[in-house]
This record gives C-alpha cells, sequence and structure tokens, in this order.
C-alpha cells in the first residue's frame, strides 16, 4: 500500500516568549506555557517548547544544541552515549513546570521527540541517511537506545501526574525518507516503540502520533482505525480529552492545527509485526 504524505502546516506557536537563560526555571517554564496557550487560543499546555530536551540529556550540553556547533561526527559516538540522563536540569525544569501547571488545573501534552529529530540535534542527518544504507543495522541499533531513552523519559514524566504525551518525528515523512525506508523505519523502530510505550505507560495515558508517523502504520498494515462518532462538531484536543479514558494511540491529524471534527478516530495497533 502507498504511503500518503500529511501536509504540514502548523498553527500553533511553540517558542518561548521570555527565554532568560539556557535553561529556564519552572516558574519561567510554566508562566510562557500559559502565555503560549492564550496566544494560541487552545486549551492545553503543550511542554517541552523546543525539540532539544533529549538531545539535551543525552549530551549534558543545551548551549550545544544548534547546527553552527555540531558536536558528533558518527552513529558510534551516539551508540557509546550513556542512557538519557533523567536529573539533567533541563528535564528536571520542564518536569517541575508540568507539576506546576497541572496543579493549576491546566491540561498538559508532553512532547516526546523521534530519533531522527533528536539526532538532528547532535550531527548532520546526512550521515544518518547515508548510514541507512551502508550500515542499516547500526542506524536500528542507535534507533533502538534512543527509543529506550524515549520510554524512560514517558515513565518520569509520568510519575510527575503528565497522561497525555504527543510523539513527531517530522524528519522522518515519505517526502524525505520515501516510501521504502520509511516502511523499514516504521517496522523496525516506531511499532516496536509504541509497543513499549503500550506496555509501561499507565492504562489512562494516551499518544498522540504525527498524522505522518499515523499513516505510515496505517499503510505498513501495522496498525488500523477505530472510529469514535462525536455528538457534535468537536476540536481534536477537545475530542482527545473527553476520550481519554477510552483510546490509547490517535493521530487523525495534527495537534498543532487542531481542526473541528465530526469522529474521532483511534490508532489501533496490530498483534505482529511485518516486514
Amino acid at each position: 500500500m502507498k504511503i500518503p504524505d500529511y501536509p504540514c502546516k502548523h498553527n500553533i506557536s511553540t517558542n518561548f516568549l521570555n527565554p532568560q537563560s539556557n535553561v529556564l526555571s519552572p516558574e519561567e517554564i510554566a508562566q510562557s506555557a500559559r502565555d503560549l496557550k492564550q496566544k494560541n487560543h487552545i486549551s492545553f499546555c503543550m511542554l517541552p517548547f523546543e525539540h532539544t530536551l533529549e538531545a539535551a540529556a543525552l549530551t549534558g550540553s543545551a548551549s550545544s544544541l544548534n547546527h553552527t556547533n555540531i558536536k558528533f561526527h558518527n552513529l558510534q559516538e551516539i551508540l557509546s552515549l550513556p542512557a538519557i540522563d533523567l536529573d539533567a536540569p533541563e528535564i528536571t525544569a520542564v518536569l517541575h513546570a508540568s507539576s506546576l501547571l497541572l496543579s493549576q488545573g491546566e491540561k498538559i501534552v508532553f512532547q516526546l521527540s523521534g530519533p531522527l529529530t533528536i539526532l538532528n540535534q547532535l550531527l548532520p542527518l546526512e550521515i544518518v541517511f547515508l548510514e541507512m544504507i551502508k550500515h542499516p543495522q547500526l542506524v536500528l541499533d542507535v534507533f533502538s537506545k534512543l527509543g529506550n531513552d524515549i520510554v524512560l523519559l514517558a515513565k518520569l514524566a509520568e510519575s510527575y501526574g503528565i497522561q497525555i504525551f504527543s510523539h513527531a518525528d517530522p524528519c522522518a515523512g515519505v517526502t524525505i525518507l520515501g516510501p521504502k525506508r520509511l516502511k523499514i523505519l516504521t517496522s523496525t523502530f516506531m511499532f516496536p516503540l509504541l509497543k513499549q510505550l503500550d506496555a509501561h505507560l499507565n492504562s489512562q495515558d494516551v499518544v498522540v502520533l504525527c498524522p505522518k508517523t499515523a499513516l505510515a502504520l496505517i499503510a505498513s498494515e501495522l496498525a488500523g482505525w477505530k472510529e469514535h462518532p462525536l455528538p457534535q462538531m468537536t476540536t481534536y484536543t477537545e475530542a482527545l480529552f473527553s476520550l481519554q479514558e477510552q483510546i490509547r494511540f490517535c493521530g487523525q491529524t495534527c495537534i498543532n492545527q487542531n481542526p473541528s471534527l465530526q469522529r474521532f478516530l483511534e490508532i489501533k495497533l496490530t498483534d505482529e509485526s511485518s516486514d
């Protein structure tokens, strides 16, 4: 089955409003999250603001996470890194801010970055794409390492009261990877990662997927849609919160676009991965 693409048209701004340093205090993060919620006219706070949290916790340096100061030169170096530092100041600050917001009655959607997004902060992605051809097992080993780190971060966030997670990897689209490589990535990494999250997260937690990922899972026959009719036109996130106790995965549209829907589509994973 052909893997369709999903056009990205982000309507939500996730930039820091008043950054004071590389690592903001929990109070500063919480206030920026509330300000962004108001600015974007949405019903939830999205944290963290940028896709650098996992990479910063892997390297111990938020200041190095830019394209003018690449920290690594090959995937073997990434594979040799220790597991993600869950005590990293960036993680601690974001999770304390999340706890503060939850205590004030705010809804939180916690962003989990995908492996290509994380790697893009650490080395040129051209290296990863080349290794996909030359040494695919090395790439899979690196992705598996990062997948384990993602699960550890999700479990820690859960202990702070977070129940809604979003997972996106913008570089892992069919227009960038091509259908063959995307199908392999979906089967060997994305599907196992979702199975891991399903096994380790509490039953009331929900993982909101980027629709690019959702469409790749469906086209690869690793998941199917389950329809939940809505009593009236409802925004995607409002429907998500109302159905939270009934679903595990979703991703029919982009959470950053948050359109109004007449029906909500849950993602049901298949029992087995098939190459």
